[in-house]
């Protein structure tokens, strides 16, 4: 997998798959912190170690056992998921009172001065990365040309119009 790389970029590999973050992962490999931004970025370019997350990312996942399906419908789960399943009677339910799909969505528990808390998986975030993954959100502008146009002939006044109608269509990027 990463026979090829010197002992700073096995590190960073490492250390990468561990956290996707190329300035920590380039601290954590070794590097000076004057320099991780920059050298964690250029190790991410490197085609060597881009081979080698790419494997290291296979073998996890193949390890994980998850497929692609597989977090589409733990990501389905999470918009789907009805929170007054936690509770009984007002109160968080006990772990082991859950079945195991429910407690599949608590992400923390904790008391405070109020009593039990309960969080479970972020539904705005999981409905985000679904409408993503199935292209909901991409903006998309088709244009049809069906004979060719000569930009050299248009007037001002006609390219200033054709500037106008493609600046409608473009998104903005906010």
């Amino acid at each position: 997998m990463n026979e090829d790389l010197n002992e700073k970029q096995r590190r960073f590999v490492d250390a990468y798959i561990a956290d996707p973050n190329a300035t920590r992962a380039a601290l954590t490999a070794g590097y000076s912190p004057a320099s991780a931004a920059t050298q964690g970025n250029a190790l991410l370019q490197n085609p060597k170690v881009a081979r080698s997350l790419e494997a290291a990312r296979r073998d996890r996942r193949q390890r994980a056992r998850l497929t692609a399906d597989d977090i589409v419908r733990a990501l389905e789960d999470i918009v789907m998921f009805d929170p007054r399943r936690l509770f009984s009677e007002g109160k968080p339910k006990d772990m082991h009172e859950l079945d195991e799909a429910d407690a599949r969505m608590v992400v923390e528990r904790w008391a405070d001065a109020n009593g039990q808390r309960v969080k479970w998986g972020d539904r705005l975030k999981a409905l985000d990365m679904l409408a993503k993954h199935h292209g909901l959100l991409e903006h998309r502008v088709t244009m049809r040309v069906d004979q060719g146009v000569d930009l050299g002939r248009l007037s001002t006044e006609q390219l200033a119009q054709l500037e106008e109608i493609l600046d409608d269509a473009t998104p903005d990027e906010d």
